[in-house]
């Protein structure tokens, strides 16, 4: 239940575990703020991959919000049925169209035929901040992970995959 991405809040989730994970995203910072342009799928010779096109305020990154994103991390398509890229096109496709923000609540009740599975309603920074703590209580997790967690994992799996650091301190901000 908890990635299930046949269920609202199994298709959020997944989406928002991924957006962290691949795209190395701080624990909470701004991801209650996240808009649906913030993002964009691009098919380059055959590959195709989800990235972050515009920069935020962050703790590092101080600029403007309106500048293009550098070379941040990419979620690649598979071909596995639990593809990331599937996923996130499956949630845009299922969002409420009345706002641009990106994570929103799931409805109460849905139909797999609904047209839409999510309220005109942003998720907030406290859902957003108790993520993976709530996702660690849903799945019974032997204990309770942190949203940085998330960061920290991807950080420590691309130094062990052999990348060099300036190349993880590019993805990860």
């Amino acid at each position: 239940f908890i990635f299930n991405v046949n269920v609202p809040q199994g298709l959020l989730n997944k989406v928002v575990f991924e957006i962290m994970f691949y795209l190395c995203r701080r624990g909470q910072e701004n991801l209650h703020n996240l808009r649906v342009q913030d993002f964009e799928v691009v098919n380059s010779n055959g590959h195709k991959y989800v990235k972050k096109v515009r920069s935020e305020l962050t703790k590092n990154h101080q600029g403007t919000t309106n500048e293009t994103e550098g070379t941040g991390g990419r979620m690649y398509a598979t071909e596995s049925v639990l593809c990331p890229v599937k996923s996130f096109e499956k949630y845009l496709s299922k969002r409420h169209a009345g706002t641009d923000r990106l994570f929103l609540h799931s409805k109460n009740s849905f139909s797999d035929n609904d047209p839409v599975w999510y309220r005109n309603e942003p998720l907030g920074v406290n859902t957003l901040r108790k993520f993976m703590k709530n996702i660690s209580k849903s799945a019974v997790l032997s204990k309770e992970y942190t949203n940085h967690c998330i960061r920290s994992t991807t950080i420590t799996l691309l130094n062990h995959c052999g990348f060099e650091s300036r190349h993880i301190a590019t993805v990860s901000g």
